[in-house]
């Protein structure tokens, strides 16, 4: 399972950011930490039946940010273009992922490591995933070009 920060996390109310796991079930489950601007940290966790669990120290490193600009295939900028990603096994997309009047998005929050990114316009879409390593702390531009669906 995951644990969401909202549902089992109850701060001290210390400055150093320290938390309580409450209300977890024994046996093995992932942790997950975002923070904005910082890169999500997906930390598998052993939760001991009855005792408690040892203490854990979850470093974040400053988040990457992919910049998004779709376009078609004269290169003009596509507003309302809803852009897909994946950071593994899981797609992610919503409201929030639509390019601006520019053509513009901005994907805040990124991990450093390999990120799948699509779009889509009406009927059309930009073929296979495009593939970017972002870096920490940087901006990542990505161009998505997009078509009409093309047959073989």
């Amino acid at each position: 399972g995951e644990l969401g920060l909202r549902e089992w996390f109850k701060p001290y109310g210390s400055a150093d950011g320290a938390f309580v796991l409450s209300n977890t079930e024994s046996g093995e489950t992932v942790l997950v930490v975002r923070a904005d601007h910082y890169a999500p940290v997906l930390q598998e966790i052993s939760v001991p039946p009855g005792g408690a669990a040892p203490e854990i120290t979850v470093r974040l490193e400053p988040a990457a940010r992919i910049v998004v600009t779709v376009v078609d295939q004269n290169n003009v900028p596509l507003a309302g273009a809803s852009v897909h990603y994946s950071t593994g096994s899981t797609w992610y997309s919503g409201g929030a992922q639509i390019t601006d009047e520019h053509g513009n998005l901005v994907l805040n929050n990124m991990p450093t490591s390999s990120v799948q990114i699509s779009a889509f316009h009406g009927n059309d879409a930009s073929g296979p995933p495009v593939e970017v390593n972002p870096s920490k702390g940087e901006d990542t531009p990505v161009t998505l070009r997009v078509g009409p669906p093309q047959l073989n």
